[in-house]
């Protein structure tokens, strides 16, 4: 195991002099069209997309030595408190301003300095108030295992793992407002760069601490030492390419900001509980292990997922332009985009679900197999159908922030954060992580049957049939040959798969004349 680890530690710090070739290539040989929106486009979802591929390859590899180390329910443990922290805590203390910065500072660049600051400080304030909303949720945890014999209150690792990781708040708030100063100057390979060299920090500090012995909490001592170190580099690039940090406290501005910020956060916020609250319920009629099985499928989805926000984070500040001068044009690129997400959710979609229990021996493996298949795969097979839709909502939603409608976006993830919390408090003391999957996927269904009567009226609904109709039936046709191959091994099965899809796909025209067209006008022919 440790040669292992060797080899695994190796290779990811061998990712570094690859990343500063990538570089000089970069500077010798790309040119910046401000033209061409469509190679902007391109270029602002495919490295951020190439390179998330590359921090989840990493991630993966980390996962065989996390799972190896560290016993079932401590995983458990340490992913209850990342999800409560990132997800819920973090969400609350962005506040919806990292969207926010986005737009306005793409609408309004000469703005961007007085957008930071006020931005910053108040994300820094909000940040304060995390900690004692995570001793909140400790203690109620701890309360409703003294009303409830059969539930259990939180571990002393696992609390302690919750109070440390809100610390790792602070850092990431700056880290995160340099990035979105970013993403409005189109710069998303700045932050795409940057993720890959703090990526190899962090996983050293994880895996120095787990073979130290120091399991959860070292694991979270970890994570706030790597967020401190990234906070480090984006302040060397804002001084080297924006400007230098200035923060002033503007209290008309601020209020400005709060206003359209509330429904982001809100509708974040939201979003975050549809797709996870059912974690925290499961913990409290189950246990540990009942969450680490549940969420380890996720290690899986986490790389299906990366497509969708890093194209429309690209796409969107083109689209936020041309909802306010160009409807045809924010149609048309909302379109294509969706187009393009449809086309990858299918086939991904389809071989998870024949694949999951290769996917589960593959992440867990060794003696930790026993604990999670035959309960992680099954969930996996299930969770994965949420991800066309996940795709498809994804887009809409940015679309929707970018016709200024981010109110009706709130009350469509309120809808679907009590349909979602109702029908898991209702079927997971029956059914368990089946059921908590299941209603993921309803959830998605719900939601994008909220926002299609807001495109209807904004003449920007999807034609679905159209777009959808060539990726379904050639993920259809790609299954029945992977199943039907699958017993040569899951290797040649998922090769033989995305032949047939690619040439389904082809024989049904889903690169017409326009696609073609536009693959040109990319690369400058």
């Amino acid at each position: 195991m440790i040669e292992q680890i060797q080899l695994f530690l190796a290779a990811t710090a061998a990712l570094l002099p690859l990343l500063g070739l990538t570089a000089l290539l970069w500077r010798r040989y790309y040119r910046e069209d401000s033209e061409n929106t469509a190679r902007r486009v391109v270029k602002n979802s495919a490295v951020p997309t190439v390179t998330r591929f590359v921090v989840k390859a990493v991630d993966a590899g980390f996962a065989l030595v996390l799972f190896r180390l560290l016993p079932a329910d401590s995983v458990g443990q340490f992913s209850l408190a990342t999800l409560l922290v990132v997800q819920y805590l973090g969400t609350f203390a962005d506040f919806g301003l990292g969207t926010l910065l986005t737009r306005e500072v793409a609408r309004r660049p000469e703005e961007a300095p007085r957008y930071f600051s006020s931005t910053l400080l108040l994300r820094w304030g909000f940040t304060l108030t995390t900690i004692p909303l995570a001793l909140t949720v400790v203690g109620a945890y701890s309360g409703l295992s003294l009303l409830f014999p059969d539930s259990k209150a939180l571990t002393p690792e696992g609390s302690g793992a919750i109070l440390i990781l809100c610390l790792m708040l602070f850092p990431a708030s700056y880290s995160s407002v340099v990035t979105a100063l970013l993403n409005a100057r189109e710069r998303m390979e700045i932050p795409a760069a940057i993720e890959i060299v703090t990526e190899v920090v962090s996983v050293f500090a994880r895996v120095g601490v787990l073979l130290a012995g120091w399991g959860v909490l070292g694991l979270a001592w970890a994570a706030v030492g790597s967020a401190v170190f990234t906070s480090l580099v984006f302040l060397v690039i804002q001084l080297r390419l924006l400007f230098t940090p200035r923060l002033v406290w503007d209290v008309r501005f601020v209020r400005r900001l709060l206003r359209p910020a509330m429904p982001l956060m809100l509708n974040n916020l939201l979003v975050t509980a549809a797709f996870s609250l059912d974690s925290f319920i499961l913990r409290f009629y189950a246990d540990d292990l009942a969450v680490a099985q549940y969420r380890m499928p996720y290690q899986v989805l986490s790389v299906a997922l990366l497509l969708s926000p890093l194209l429309t984070n690209a796409v969107f500040p083109v689209i936020a332009r041309y909802a306010e001068d160009d409807r045809s044009a924010f149609n048309r690129t909302y379109q294509r985009t969706l187009q393009v997400l449809l086309i990858a959710a299918f086939p991904i979609t389809v071989a998870t679900t024949i694949l999951a229990t290769d996917l589960v021996y593959f992440v867990v493996g060794g003696r930790a197999a026993s604990s999670f298949v035959g309960a992680s795969d099954v969930a996996l097979a299930i969770l994965i159908w949420f991800l066309p839709l996940s795709y498809l909502n994804g887009l809409t939603q940015y679309a929707l922030i970018a016709l200024n409608r981010q109110g009706w976006i709130t009350r469509s993830f309120m809808v679907m954060a009590v349909f979602n919390a109702a029908g898991n408090l209702l079927l997971i003391p029956h059914f368990g992580m089946y059921a908590a999957s299941v209603l993921t996927v309803l959830s998605e269904i719900v939601l994008f049957a909220m926002f299609l009567p807001v495109l209807r009226r904004e003449s920007a609904g999807p034609p679905l049939w159209r777009l959808a109709w060539r990726p379904v039936l050639a993920a259809s046709f790609m299954g029945m040959v992977m199943v039907a191959i699958h017993a040569f091994g899951a290797m040649l099965s998922l090769a033989g798969g995305i032949l047939v899809y690619a040439g389904l796909l082809y024989l049904l025209g889903a690169f017409g004349a326009e696609e073609r067209a536009l693959v040109r006008r990319v690369i400058g022919w």
